[in-house]
């Protein structure tokens, strides 16, 4: 067993050039926390993550974790993250592009590994996006504008394949037309 383990200041320049479109990102202000990890079947230790990125982004986990077997059940939070970066890993699949928009997500979580299955929970979840806009490419007009939505009180449980959602909000949001038709491009 390991008493404590202790990253601070830890940053890690990451490139994935295996995409059409390069991605890179900087991760900074890593920390990590664990205090009491033991291989002993049924121990838990006390874990935490945070980072933030280049822009502006910020991930927290806290929870525990086990290794014996295999599991961890916590929060997870994500702050600001920047839509439009991802692109390199989702453009060649949407015919738009997203111009501007960013994500909160604010969730418990719970994954165990067993002999019966895997088994991954997301309950409390929380997401919102705020100031979203996006544009068919080649087009000089947004086709959708949405200033605030949001998920609130949402379970997603694919082992039983069950998603329920609490609320759904939005405001002010517009919708031009667009072409969505692949032969049109």
């Amino acid at each position: 067993s390991v008493d404590a383990i202790r990253i601070s200041g830890g940053k890690v320049r990451f490139t994935d050039a295996s995409r059409t479109d390069v991605f890179k990102t900087v991760l900074g202000d890593i920390r990590i926390d664990v205090d009491a990890l033991s291989t002993e079947k049924g121990k838990t230790a006390a874990a935490s993550l945070a980072l933030s990125t280049e822009v502006g982004e910020s991930i927290g986990l806290k929870g525990n974790l086990s290794l014996a077997p295999v599991g961890s059940e916590g929060t997870l939070a994500v702050g600001k993250l920047a839509l439009g970066k991802y692109a390199p890993y989702y453009r060649d699949r949407v015919l738009f592009d997203v111009m501007r928009g960013s994500l909160d997500l604010q969730t418990g979580y719970a994954f165990a590994q067993s002999p019966e299955g895997d088994r991954f929970l997301l309950d409390g979840l929380a997401v919102s996006v705020s100031e979203l806009r996006l544009r068919q490419r080649e087009e000089k007009e947004d086709f959708l504008e949405i200033p605030a939505f949001s998920v609130k009180e949402a379970r997603f449980d694919p082992g039983l394949k069950e998603i329920a959602v609490g609320e759904i909000a939005t405001g002010k949001g517009r919708i031009g037309s667009c072409d969505t038709s692949a032969a049109s491009r």
